[in-house]
Protein backbone atom coordinates (compact mmCIF):
# COMPACT_ATOMS: atom_id res chain seq x y z
CA UNK A 1 0.00 0.00 0.00
CA UNK A 2 2.98 2.68 1.33
CA UNK A 3 4.40 1.76 -2.72
CA UNK A 4 1.11 2.21 -4.82
CA UNK A 5 0.49 5.85 -2.39
CA UNK A 6 4.07 6.80 -3.16
CA UNK A 7 3.84 5.77 -7.19
CA UNK A 8 0.26 7.32 -7.22
CA UNK A 9 1.62 11.12 -6.01
CA UNK A 10 4.54 10.70 -7.83
CA UNK A 11 2.58 10.42 -10.65
CA UNK A 12 0.46 13.20 -9.90
CA UNK A 13 2.91 15.55 -9.13
CA UNK A 14 4.43 14.59 -13.10
CA UNK A 15 0.68 15.37 -14.17
CA UNK A 16 0.38 18.62 -12.50
CA UNK A 17 3.84 19.26 -14.26
CA UNK A 18 2.84 18.48 -17.22
CA UNK A 19 -0.31 20.58 -17.28
CA UNK A 20 2.02 23.57 -15.45
CA UNK A 21 4.12 23.38 -18.15
CA UNK A 22 1.57 23.05 -21.11
CA UNK A 23 -0.65 25.58 -19.63
CA UNK A 24 2.43 28.25 -20.00
CA UNK A 25 3.72 26.96 -23.49
CA UNK A 26 0.29 27.56 -24.72
CA UNK A 27 -0.38 30.53 -23.07
CA UNK A 28 2.99 32.01 -24.33
CA UNK A 29 2.22 31.08 -28.49
CA UNK A 30 -1.15 33.30 -28.13
CA UNK A 31 0.84 36.21 -26.63
CA UNK A 32 1.26 38.07 -29.07
CA UNK A 33 -2.27 37.29 -30.90
CA UNK A 34 -4.31 38.22 -27.65
CA UNK A 35 -2.77 41.91 -27.24
CA UNK A 36 -3.57 42.71 -30.94
CA UNK A 37 -7.16 41.73 -29.89
CA UNK A 38 -7.55 43.49 -26.95
CA UNK A 39 -6.18 46.89 -28.32
CA UNK A 40 -7.78 46.39 -31.32
CA UNK A 41 -11.61 45.51 -30.06
CA UNK A 42 -10.87 48.39 -27.50
CA UNK A 43 -10.14 50.91 -30.25
CA UNK A 44 -13.31 49.83 -32.15
CA UNK A 45 -15.37 50.79 -29.25
CA UNK A 46 -13.57 54.41 -28.70
CA UNK A 47 -13.65 57.87 -30.38
CA UNK A 48 -10.69 57.98 -29.17
CA UNK A 49 -7.76 55.99 -28.33
CA UNK A 50 -6.25 53.26 -25.76
CA UNK A 51 -2.32 53.36 -26.36
CA UNK A 52 -0.28 50.57 -25.12
CA UNK A 53 3.47 50.37 -24.04
CA UNK A 54 4.33 46.78 -23.59
CA UNK A 55 1.81 43.46 -23.40
CA UNK A 56 2.33 40.16 -21.33
CA UNK A 57 0.07 36.97 -20.93
CA UNK A 58 0.13 35.56 -17.62
CA UNK A 59 -0.90 32.03 -16.88
CA UNK A 60 0.83 31.20 -13.78
CA UNK A 61 -0.37 34.21 -11.57
CA UNK A 62 -3.99 34.22 -11.95
CA UNK A 63 -4.97 30.20 -12.41
CA UNK A 64 -7.05 28.78 -14.01
CA UNK A 65 -7.87 32.18 -15.76
CA UNK A 66 -5.15 33.81 -18.15
CA UNK A 67 -4.75 37.04 -17.72
CA UNK A 68 -3.63 39.96 -20.40
CA UNK A 69 -1.68 42.31 -18.97
CA UNK A 70 -1.75 45.61 -20.82
CA UNK A 71 0.90 47.90 -19.67
CA UNK A 72 2.07 51.30 -19.51
CA UNK A 73 -1.92 52.41 -20.40
CA UNK A 74 -2.99 56.06 -21.57
CA UNK A 75 -6.94 56.27 -22.37
CA UNK A 76 -7.42 59.58 -23.69
CA UNK A 77 -9.97 61.94 -23.35
CA UNK A 78 -12.94 63.35 -25.63
CA UNK A 79 -11.04 66.85 -25.67
CA UNK A 80 -6.78 65.04 -26.41
CA UNK A 81 -6.17 65.37 -22.69
CA UNK A 82 -5.62 61.86 -20.84
CA UNK A 83 -8.97 60.36 -18.97
CA UNK A 84 -7.01 57.50 -17.23
CA UNK A 85 -3.57 56.27 -17.21
CA UNK A 86 -2.04 53.49 -15.33
CA UNK A 87 0.80 51.08 -15.10
CA UNK A 88 -1.36 48.17 -15.93
CA UNK A 89 -5.23 47.37 -17.21
CA UNK A 90 -5.29 43.40 -16.84
CA UNK A 91 -8.11 41.60 -18.45
CA UNK A 92 -8.86 37.83 -17.17
CA UNK A 93 -10.65 34.83 -19.65
CA UNK A 94 -10.83 31.49 -19.75
CA UNK A 95 -8.39 29.27 -20.81
CA UNK A 96 -10.46 27.84 -23.65
CA UNK A 97 -10.96 31.38 -25.00
CA UNK A 98 -7.89 30.51 -26.71
CA UNK A 99 -8.80 27.94 -29.08
CA UNK A 100 -12.22 29.86 -30.05
CA UNK A 101 -13.14 32.52 -32.63
CA UNK A 102 -14.00 34.92 -29.87
CA UNK A 103 -12.09 35.80 -26.88
CA UNK A 104 -14.37 36.25 -24.12
CA UNK A 105 -12.73 38.38 -21.38
CA UNK A 106 -14.94 37.89 -17.98
CA UNK A 107 -12.93 40.63 -15.19
CA UNK A 108 -10.82 43.60 -15.37
CA UNK A 109 -8.27 44.90 -13.20
CA UNK A 110 -6.90 48.55 -13.28
CA UNK A 111 -3.94 48.97 -11.14
CA UNK A 112 -1.43 52.01 -10.28
CA UNK A 113 -2.61 55.24 -11.92
CA UNK A 114 -4.79 58.11 -12.18
CA UNK A 115 -8.31 58.81 -13.70
CA UNK A 116 -8.96 62.57 -14.28
CA UNK A 117 -12.63 63.58 -15.08
CA UNK A 118 -12.99 67.16 -16.14
CA UNK A 119 -16.28 69.03 -16.57
CA UNK A 120 -16.85 72.76 -17.85
CA UNK A 121 -19.06 74.79 -17.27
CA UNK A 122 -21.64 74.09 -19.74
CA UNK A 123 -21.42 70.81 -17.73
CA UNK A 124 -19.87 68.91 -20.85
CA UNK A 125 -17.79 66.01 -19.69
CA UNK A 126 -14.24 64.62 -20.66
CA UNK A 127 -15.30 60.92 -20.10
CA UNK A 128 -18.06 60.83 -23.22
CA UNK A 129 -15.36 58.38 -25.27
CA UNK A 130 -17.61 55.44 -25.96
CA UNK A 131 -19.44 54.93 -29.21
CA UNK A 132 -22.87 54.19 -29.06
CA UNK A 133 -24.36 50.79 -29.13
CA UNK A 134 -26.08 48.63 -31.54
CA UNK A 135 -26.98 46.39 -28.62
CA UNK A 136 -31.24 47.80 -27.85
CA UNK A 137 -31.98 44.30 -26.12
CA UNK A 138 -31.61 44.12 -22.03
CA UNK A 139 -29.64 40.49 -22.36
CA UNK A 140 -26.31 40.54 -23.34
CA UNK A 141 -24.68 40.93 -26.87
CA UNK A 142 -24.25 37.64 -28.81
CA UNK A 143 -21.10 37.18 -30.07
CA UNK A 144 -21.48 36.27 -34.42
CA UNK A 145 -18.22 36.15 -35.30
CA UNK A 146 -14.60 36.16 -34.85
CA UNK A 147 -12.71 38.93 -32.37
CA UNK A 148 -12.58 39.85 -28.69
CA UNK A 149 -15.74 39.69 -26.77
CA UNK A 150 -15.78 41.84 -23.68
CA UNK A 151 -18.62 40.61 -21.12
CA UNK A 152 -17.48 42.03 -18.05
CA UNK A 153 -18.69 40.60 -14.61
CA UNK A 154 -16.11 41.83 -12.25
CA UNK A 155 -14.21 45.27 -12.46
CA UNK A 156 -11.28 45.86 -9.44
CA UNK A 157 -9.27 49.10 -9.02
CA UNK A 158 -6.04 49.18 -7.30
CA UNK A 159 -4.06 52.85 -5.88
CA UNK A 160 -6.00 54.19 -8.78
CA UNK A 161 -5.87 58.37 -7.80
CA UNK A 162 -8.73 59.61 -8.74
CA UNK A 163 -9.19 63.20 -9.66
CA UNK A 164 -12.50 64.98 -10.10
CA UNK A 165 -13.30 69.03 -11.22
CA UNK A 166 -16.61 69.97 -12.18
CA UNK A 167 -16.77 73.77 -12.90
CA UNK A 168 -20.43 73.84 -13.21
CA UNK A 169 -21.22 73.17 -9.45
CA UNK A 170 -17.46 74.68 -8.12
CA UNK A 171 -16.53 71.15 -6.77
CA UNK A 172 -13.03 69.21 -6.75
CA UNK A 173 -12.44 66.13 -5.52
CA UNK A 174 -8.80 64.49 -4.85
CA UNK A 175 -8.75 61.18 -3.25
CA UNK A 176 -6.92 57.81 -3.76
CA UNK A 177 -8.84 54.62 -4.33
CA UNK A 178 -6.82 51.76 -2.34
CA UNK A 179 -9.02 48.83 -3.47
CA UNK A 180 -12.69 48.70 -5.00
CA UNK A 181 -14.70 46.09 -6.79
CA UNK A 182 -17.46 46.27 -8.98
CA UNK A 183 -19.90 43.06 -9.93
CA UNK A 184 -22.34 42.65 -12.20
CA UNK A 185 -24.11 41.93 -15.53
CA UNK A 186 -22.09 44.99 -17.04
CA UNK A 187 -23.32 44.27 -20.64
CA UNK A 188 -26.60 43.95 -19.85
CA UNK A 189 -29.08 47.23 -19.64
CA UNK A 190 -30.41 46.12 -15.97
CA UNK A 191 -28.71 44.62 -13.73
CA UNK A 192 -27.56 44.20 -9.72
CA UNK A 193 -24.17 45.89 -8.94
CA UNK A 194 -22.56 44.66 -5.83
CA UNK A 195 -19.69 46.72 -5.08
CA UNK A 196 -16.96 47.59 -1.95
CA UNK A 197 -14.23 50.15 -1.96
CA UNK A 198 -11.80 52.03 0.87
CA UNK A 199 -10.64 54.95 -0.05
CA UNK A 200 -7.94 57.84 1.24
CA UNK A 201 -9.67 61.51 1.16
CA UNK A 202 -7.17 63.94 0.43
CA UNK A 203 -10.51 66.57 0.26
CA UNK A 204 -13.75 67.13 -1.56
CA UNK A 205 -13.88 71.34 -2.46
CA UNK A 206 -16.92 73.17 -2.84
CA UNK A 207 -17.05 76.84 -3.27
CA UNK A 208 -13.56 77.13 -1.78
CA UNK A 209 -14.37 75.25 1.12
CA UNK A 210 -12.37 71.70 1.88
CA UNK A 211 -14.06 68.99 3.46
CA UNK A 212 -13.37 65.35 4.27
CA UNK A 213 -9.77 66.42 4.58
CA UNK A 214 -7.49 63.09 5.17
CA UNK A 215 -10.51 61.21 6.06
CA UNK A 216 -10.81 57.59 5.18
CA UNK A 217 -14.34 56.50 3.34
CA UNK A 218 -15.25 52.87 2.53
CA UNK A 219 -18.45 51.35 0.97
CA UNK A 220 -20.63 47.95 0.55
CA UNK A 221 -23.31 48.74 -2.04
CA UNK A 222 -25.63 46.77 -3.90
CA UNK A 223 -27.42 48.97 -6.68
CA UNK A 224 -29.95 47.95 -9.25
CA UNK A 225 -28.65 49.78 -12.20
CA UNK A 226 -31.33 50.37 -14.72
CA UNK A 227 -29.76 52.08 -18.25
CA UNK A 228 -32.75 52.19 -20.05
CA UNK A 229 -34.01 54.57 -17.67
CA UNK A 230 -30.86 55.74 -16.20
CA UNK A 231 -32.03 54.83 -12.96
CA UNK A 232 -29.66 53.54 -10.12
CA UNK A 233 -31.53 52.16 -6.62
CA UNK A 234 -30.02 51.68 -4.14
CA UNK A 235 -30.86 48.46 -2.44
CA UNK A 236 -28.54 48.15 0.46
CA UNK A 237 -25.49 50.87 0.72
CA UNK A 238 -23.32 51.52 3.85
CA UNK A 239 -20.86 54.29 3.82
CA UNK A 240 -18.42 54.80 6.61
CA UNK A 241 -17.05 58.27 6.88
CA UNK A 242 -14.39 57.85 9.68
CA UNK A 243 -15.49 56.06 12.53
CA UNK A 244 -19.11 56.48 11.61
CA UNK A 245 -20.95 54.11 9.41
CA UNK A 246 -24.03 56.06 7.26
CA UNK A 247 -27.21 53.19 6.12
CA UNK A 248 -28.51 55.38 2.63
CA UNK A 249 -31.67 54.44 0.94
CA UNK A 250 -33.28 55.73 -1.87
CA UNK A 251 -32.50 56.13 -5.94
CA UNK A 252 -30.16 58.35 -8.33
CA UNK A 253 -31.72 59.13 -11.52
CA UNK A 254 -28.75 61.06 -14.32
CA UNK A 255 -31.36 63.82 -15.86
CA UNK A 256 -30.35 65.46 -19.08
CA UNK A 257 -29.37 68.81 -17.22
CA UNK A 258 -28.56 67.39 -13.88
CA UNK A 259 -29.25 64.55 -11.77
CA UNK A 260 -31.97 63.87 -9.76
CA UNK A 261 -31.53 62.21 -5.58
CA UNK A 262 -33.89 61.13 -3.45
CA UNK A 263 -32.07 59.79 -0.99
CA UNK A 264 -32.26 59.03 2.74
CA UNK A 265 -29.18 58.73 5.31
CA UNK A 266 -29.31 57.07 8.38
CA UNK A 267 -26.57 56.70 11.45
CA UNK A 268 -26.22 55.19 14.91
CA UNK A 269 -22.86 53.53 14.59
CA UNK A 270 -21.06 57.04 15.29
CA UNK A 271 -20.67 60.11 17.59
CA UNK A 272 -20.40 63.60 17.50
CA UNK A 273 -16.81 64.34 17.82
CA UNK A 274 -16.46 61.74 14.68
CA UNK A 275 -18.84 63.53 13.07
CA UNK A 276 -17.06 66.83 14.07
CA UNK A 277 -14.28 65.24 12.25
CA UNK A 278 -15.69 65.66 8.91
CA UNK A 279 -16.19 69.47 9.19
CA UNK A 280 -13.67 72.15 7.33
CA UNK A 281 -10.48 72.71 8.86
CA UNK A 282 -11.10 76.14 10.28
CA UNK A 283 -13.98 74.74 12.15
CA UNK A 284 -11.80 71.84 13.84
CA UNK A 285 -9.65 74.58 15.49
CA UNK A 286 -12.17 75.39 18.24
CA UNK A 287 -13.96 72.33 18.02
CA UNK A 288 -11.66 69.68 16.91
CA UNK A 289 -10.38 68.49 20.29
CA UNK A 290 -14.28 67.60 21.81
CA UNK A 291 -15.05 63.92 22.52
CA UNK A 292 -18.08 62.57 23.26
CA UNK A 293 -20.19 59.30 23.75
CA UNK A 294 -23.88 58.59 24.16
CA UNK A 295 -26.76 57.62 22.34
CA UNK A 296 -26.23 59.31 18.64
CA UNK A 297 -28.88 59.63 16.36
CA UNK A 298 -28.30 61.28 12.74
CA UNK A 299 -31.03 61.41 9.56
CA UNK A 300 -30.73 63.32 6.73
CA UNK A 301 -32.79 63.19 3.16
CA UNK A 302 -31.42 64.79 -0.02
CA UNK A 303 -34.36 64.95 -2.53
CA UNK A 304 -34.58 66.89 -5.84
CA UNK A 305 -32.56 68.10 -8.94
CA UNK A 306 -28.86 69.02 -8.95
CA UNK A 307 -27.90 71.83 -11.66
CA UNK A 308 -25.88 75.07 -11.92
CA UNK A 309 -29.47 77.33 -11.15
CA UNK A 310 -31.09 74.40 -8.46
CA UNK A 311 -30.20 72.90 -5.57
CA UNK A 312 -32.07 69.73 -3.95
CA UNK A 313 -34.00 69.92 -0.65
CA UNK A 314 -31.54 68.98 2.26
CA UNK A 315 -32.67 68.15 6.00
CA UNK A 316 -30.90 66.67 8.86
CA UNK A 317 -30.90 66.07 12.37
CA UNK A 318 -28.73 64.93 15.04
CA UNK A 319 -29.84 64.00 18.33
CA UNK A 320 -27.78 62.81 21.46
CA UNK A 321 -29.34 61.33 24.56
CA UNK A 322 -27.33 60.16 27.81
CA UNK A 323 -24.33 61.75 26.93
CA UNK A 324 -21.24 62.93 27.53
CA UNK A 325 -18.97 65.54 26.50
CA UNK A 326 -15.19 66.64 27.19
CA UNK A 327 -12.36 68.41 26.02
CA UNK A 328 -8.62 69.23 27.33
CA UNK A 329 -9.56 72.34 27.52
CA UNK A 330 -12.51 71.34 30.22
CA UNK A 331 -11.66 70.46 33.38
CA UNK A 332 -15.16 68.97 34.31
CA UNK A 333 -16.56 66.95 31.48
CA UNK A 334 -20.70 67.95 30.40
CA UNK A 335 -22.15 65.20 31.82
CA UNK A 336 -26.13 63.39 31.15
CA UNK A 337 -26.38 65.74 27.56
CA UNK A 338 -29.23 65.76 25.61
CA UNK A 339 -30.17 67.81 22.52
CA UNK A 340 -31.74 67.85 18.87
CA UNK A 341 -29.77 69.79 16.08
CA UNK A 342 -31.79 70.43 13.07
CA UNK A 343 -30.74 72.01 9.49
CA UNK A 344 -32.64 72.47 6.41
CA UNK A 345 -32.18 74.74 3.51
CA UNK A 346 -35.48 75.80 3.47
CA UNK A 347 -38.13 76.98 1.05
CA UNK A 348 -35.67 78.25 -1.50
CA UNK A 349 -32.98 75.36 -1.16
CA UNK A 350 -30.13 78.22 -0.57
CA UNK A 351 -28.57 79.58 1.54
CA UNK A 352 -30.48 82.93 2.39
CA UNK A 353 -33.17 80.61 3.02
CA UNK A 354 -31.28 77.78 5.12
CA UNK A 355 -31.97 77.37 8.86
CA UNK A 356 -29.98 75.49 11.62
CA UNK A 357 -30.98 74.97 15.48
CA UNK A 358 -30.29 73.30 18.66
CA UNK A 359 -33.35 72.26 20.57
CA UNK A 360 -33.34 71.57 24.10
CA UNK A 361 -29.97 70.85 25.02
CA UNK A 362 -29.52 70.09 28.65
CA UNK A 363 -26.62 68.52 30.63
CA UNK A 364 -24.96 68.90 34.08
CA UNK A 365 -21.42 71.18 34.47
CA UNK A 366 -20.08 69.83 37.86
CA UNK A 367 -23.74 68.97 39.17
CA UNK A 368 -24.56 72.23 38.08
CA UNK A 369 -27.36 72.46 35.19
CA UNK A 370 -26.97 74.07 32.39
CA UNK A 371 -29.59 74.65 29.36
CA UNK A 372 -29.19 76.31 26.17
CA UNK A 373 -31.33 77.23 22.89
CA UNK A 374 -29.84 78.34 19.60
CA UNK A 375 -31.43 79.12 16.12
CA UNK A 376 -29.44 80.58 13.25
CA UNK A 377 -31.85 82.13 10.08
CA UNK A 378 -29.77 83.08 6.85
CA UNK A 379 -26.61 82.02 6.34
CA UNK A 380 -25.57 84.36 4.27
CA UNK A 381 -26.50 87.14 6.81
CA UNK A 382 -27.56 85.45 10.00
CA UNK A 383 -30.31 86.90 12.34
CA UNK A 384 -29.37 84.55 15.60
CA UNK A 385 -31.82 83.96 18.56
CA UNK A 386 -29.50 82.30 21.53
CA UNK A 387 -30.80 81.69 25.19
CA UNK A 388 -28.78 80.18 27.75
CA UNK A 389 -29.76 79.44 30.82
CA UNK A 390 -27.84 77.47 34.53
CA UNK A 391 -24.72 77.48 36.91
CA UNK A 392 -21.58 77.30 34.79
CA UNK A 393 -18.63 76.94 37.51
CA UNK A 394 -15.78 78.75 36.12
CA UNK A 395 -12.80 76.21 37.30
CA UNK A 396 -14.91 73.96 34.70
CA UNK A 397 -14.86 75.97 31.70
CA UNK A 398 -11.95 78.67 32.30
CA UNK A 399 -9.84 76.62 29.59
Amino acid sequence: MNKFFKRFLIFLLILVGVITLTWIVVASMFEKQVGQKLVTEINKQLTTELIVQEFDLSAIRTFPKIAANLQGVILKDSRGGVLMEADELSFRFGFLSLFGSSLNVESVVLRDGAVNVQIDSRGNGNYDIFKESETTTDEAPTDSGEGTRIDLKKAQLKNMELIFQDESTDQTVLSNVKDATFAGQFSSKKFILKSKAAIQSSFVEMEGVRYLVGQNIGYDADLLVNLNEDLYDLQKVKVTLGTNVFEVDGTFETWEDGPYFDLFFTCTEGNVSSLIALLPAQYLEYLGDFTSRGDFVFKAAVKGQSTTRLSPEIRAEISLQNGRIESPRMRDPLKDVSFTAKFTNGKYRADDSSVFAIENLKGYFNRELFEMQLRVENLDDPRIDFLADGAVPMKSLYG
